[in-house]
């Protein structure tokens, strides 16, 4: 689990999980997005298996469950089906291949139908033995309540910069960049790594950056309209390149936010840009 940036405290406590044997039977991991879930709920179940993250996939007694790909589009869809959960509970009744413990992710938690979370529910009512049931949401408040109370919720909260800029120099990234970055990701690790492994998404997220404090002092109000016509949530490509540009301008807010402390101007336009995400 040494992959995982920041979360340090709640490392050391599935260590000491693991070593005593006393892992509940599942957890729901929640925070904002690209704080790390994904990666320590990988870097959880690698460590619980055996084996790395890289060969997490391939592994016979590990299931990762998310919104499926249209065949027609490409494009993943909004909702997991019950039958991907009703074959995950049959996989789960069969005994471990490898003769130890299993891990079943639902990715995607929150996308779940009713029909899935039903069937969810059962399983972690009656969960199989040496199984272990992650789930993954931003917010608890985003899956039914009695599914909820059936995990241990895992909060994870943003990550210091001071945690993210080390480990970004470890991965090649220059000591002015890794501090750039560190403040762009506001705590997020995820959105961090991603600017220095793509580094054309970084050069658009500079680019939305720049352009918005130049017509910053035009008004905010014609960037949000924009920014809500290029995110509709049917269109998911749309939806993530909208997605970067609220990052970018949310960043610039608060960079004018901290050199104009007392500037309301800044303060509301920032509560406007939370508000029409």
């Amino acid at each position: 689990m040494n992959a995982i940036v920041g979360h340090g405290a709640l490392k050391t406590v599935f260590e000491r999980l693991i070593e005593r044997g006393s892992l509940n039977h599942a957890y729901l991991f929640t925070g904002p997005e690209s704080v790390g879930k994904a990666a320590f709920i990988r870097a959880l179940s690698a460590r619980i298996l055996r084996t790395s993250s890289e060969a997490l996939a391939a592994h016979a007694d590990f299931s990762w469950i998310e919104c499926p790909l249209d065949e027609k589009t490409g494009e993943r869809k909004t909702v997991i089906p019950v039958e991907a959960i009703r074959d995950l509970c049959a996989s789960l009744s069969m005994s471990a291949l490898s003769g130890g413990w299993r891990v079943a992710v639902i990715a995607d938690a929150a996308a779940m139908s009713l029909g899935a979370a039903n069937a969810l529910l059962k399983l972690l009512e009656e969960p199989p033995k040496r199984t272990l049931i992650l789930l993954r949401a931003v917010s608890s408040e985003d899956l039914h309540k009695t599914i909820v109370s059936r995990t241990q919720v895992v909060r994870l909260r943003p990550v210091a910069s001071g945690t993210i800029v080390p480990s970004l120099i470890a991965r090649g990234a220059s000591s002015k960049e890794a501090q750039e970055l560190a403040r762009i990701a506001l705590g997020r690790p995820g959105i961090a790594l991603s600017f220095l492994s793509d580094r054309q998404a970084y050069g658009a997220w500079r680019a939305q950056k720049e352009t918005f404090e130049r017509h910053f002092a035009l008004g905010a109000e014609g960037k949000l309209a924009l920014a809500k016509h290029l995110a509709p949530k049917e269109e998911p490509k749309d939806h993530d390149r909208g997605e970067r540009i609220f990052q970018a301008w949310e960043s610039a807010l608060r960079e004018g936010l901290l050199a104009h402390p007392d500037s309301g101007r800044f303060v509301r336009a920032l509560e406007r840009l939370k508000e029409s995400r």
